[in-house]
């Protein structure tokens, strides 16, 4: 016995001296997975060939199963990518064309006086609204069981669209949901035998489907966690999606590998799919068919992350340096993305810059003091058309301007009295000057531009507030809330989602702190009666509740 330990200490001595710095500095990024926690699967592809292949942590945390390789993780939205690429197959094969209206292949899906293309949803310019928010507003949550048809159900009873397809860029899941059911309608297949059979076979994708069966025993497949407010504690995180195209695709990181390297290879497919879109002014948006399209450290790279209930998951492609990166995860919040980018890092050195002083932000505007006359006109509440609310006020004699994705506020620096500068190459300008103050301000970078415009809050007496109450009643996704007041507060609530608190902002217009439904809008009728309120999330717009009783 002593002689095998001693063999054994040997052999694992040997292999960790035989380790590459370049597998060492890998591993080095997921040090904090141990045999208690949960982890990742990672894969490197470079020149077509795996470079790194690794499981960290645990697939299980019950039953003490490691993650390796052959591990199954549900891959949320990176899924997306396989969906385009099937599409591509049938564009190749002569079966359909990109610019082929939806409703020519759906004839459930609504005419909405202007035509949804494939190219559009393939784009996520099409405007549909984004049935994850929708299911979240009608009560639907990651545990519940949820089928394909349930979901198609929901896009196809919707009204109105976001937006005019190809006028903006608007991530939407059902366009990946629509996409779907139009290969099964044109191959004649299911969605899991088209993939299987003219993706993962060829590919050698061996442990790789579809999960079109939530229910469905899966040999090796990772659970999901969260972590508990106490160090090193996790919850487990339920997923009950039978839906797909947008989502629940199952895969490992060693098929992933395969994936990759057939990208390397298919250059014909990928190029397309890597095309970005281009919206009807002209303007070309960063995303592509089933791929986000950027530049890291100067080179080109296509990816796409997921997120599902604790799964998140990275798949990303540096085609000129045929380097391919697999990062997938079972704990919430455990940000693949960036460890994949650490690794990128590894192969893609960081540019060099030859900044001369003319050119850093500090020394490119010729600044003045803020008019301290000003101040007063210039502080208040601005918000932007989608519902984002920026803040502006006095500190001392600066003025400080707040954003409601960054933790601390910004110094405003002038450049004039209606020109500041506030980080990198950020310029806000303020405009309409009234009475009241500053009516409007402008927010400019080379590549964004956007407006926001002054807000006053409303307050609303006891009285005031029940005007707001009663039963209303969406049809598009058959759900009821009932507004009422509770404890001087204003709140929605329907069978699933209790308890809304709506917070007042302009005239008959509420925020709540759910994310999907962001922005709520009363309506009222020519007698000033409440007849109905929108509700408006990120990826949802004015999805309308009438008013059916009051209370």
């Amino acid at each position: 016995m002593r002689v095998f330990y001693t063999v054994f200490f040997l052999l694992l001595v040997s292999t960790s001296q035989a380790q590459s710095p370049l597998q060492a500095s890998i591993d080095s990024l997921f040090q904090t997975c141990n045999d208690k926690t949960p982890g990742y699967a990672v894969a490197v592809v470079k020149d077509g060939k795996i470079e790194c292949l690794k499981g960290y942590g645990m697939a299980n945390l019950e039953y003490g199963t490691p993650i390796t390789p052959e591990t199954v993780f549900h891959l949320a939205s990176v899924s997306k990518q396989f969906t385009a690429y099937s599409i591509y197959q049938l564009i190749s094969a002569g079966k359909l064309q990109l610019d082929d209206p939806v409703k020519k292949y759906l004839p459930d899906f609504r005419d909405y006086g202007h035509p949804v293309t494939i190219r559009n949803l393939l784009n996520h310019t099409s405007g549909v609204r984004d049935l994850v928010e929708l299911l979240g507003l009608s009560g639907i949550a990651e545990p519940d069981a949820v089928t394909e048809q349930n979901t198609l159900s929901i896009v196809y009873r919707q009204k109105e669209l976001n937006f005019a397809p190809g006028e903006k860029w608007l991530y939407s899941n059902s366009g990946y949901l629509l996409l779907a059911a139009i290969i099964e309608k044109v191959s004649g297949r299911s969605f899991r035998e088209f993939e299987d059979k003219n993706i993962f076979a060829p590919m050698g994708m061996k442990n790789t489907f579809i999960n079109d069966n939530a229910q469905q025993i899966v040999p090796q497949r990772a659970s999901s966690y969260e972590k508990d407010t106490v160090p090193m504690k996790y919850l487990k995180r339920e997923l009950n999606y039978s839906f797909y195209g947008p989502t629940n695709m199952n895969s490992t990181a060693r098929d992933l590998a395969s994936w990759v390297i057939n990208l390397d290879r298919d250059r014909l497919i990928f190029e397309k799919m890597a095309k970005r879109a281009v919206l009807n002014n002209g303007d070309t948006v960063f995303y592509g068919s089933g791929f986000f399209v950027d530049k890291y450290r100067g080179i080109r790279r296509v990816y796409h992350d997921g997120n599902d209930a604790g799964f998140e998951t990275f798949v990303g492609y540096f085609p000129d340096r045929r380097l391919g990166i697999v990062v997938l995860s079972n704990l919430l919040n455990s940000d693949p993305t960036s460890k994949a980018m650490r690794i990128a890092n590894l192969y893609v050195p960081r540019p060099v810059r030859r900044e001369n002083a003319a050119q850093r932000p500090a020394e490119k505007y010729n600044y003045v003091k803020t008019n301290q006359a000003y101040l007063k006109a210039y502080t208040g509440n601005y918000e932007t058309p989608g519902g984002n609310l920026i803040k502006i006020f006095p500190k001392d004699t600066s003025l400080q301007i707040k954003f409601p994705d960054l933790d601390k506020p910004q110094t405003l620096t002038a450049i004039n009295d209606t020109l500041f500068h506030v980080f990198d190459d950020m310029l806000i300008s303020f405009r309409r000057k009234q009475a009241g103050g500053f009516q409007q301000i402008g927010l400019k970078r080379p590549a964004f531009s956007n407006t926001a415009e002054r807000v006053e809050y409303a307050v609303y007496t006891e009285q005031q507030m029940r005007e707001f109450t009663g039963t209303f009643y969406a049809e598009e996704i058959q759900t009821v809330y009932e507004v009422k007041i509770i404890n001087n507060t204003l709140v929605m609530s329907s069978i699933m989602n209790s308890n809304i608190q709506l917070n007042a902002k302009t005239k008959d217009k509420f925020a709540t702190d759910r994310w999907y439904a962001g922005k709520i809008v009363f309506q009222r009728d020519k007698s000033q009666k409440v007849t109905s309120f929108s509700v408006s999330s990120d990826r949802m717009k004015n999805v309308l509740f009438k008013k059916i009783s009051s209370l």
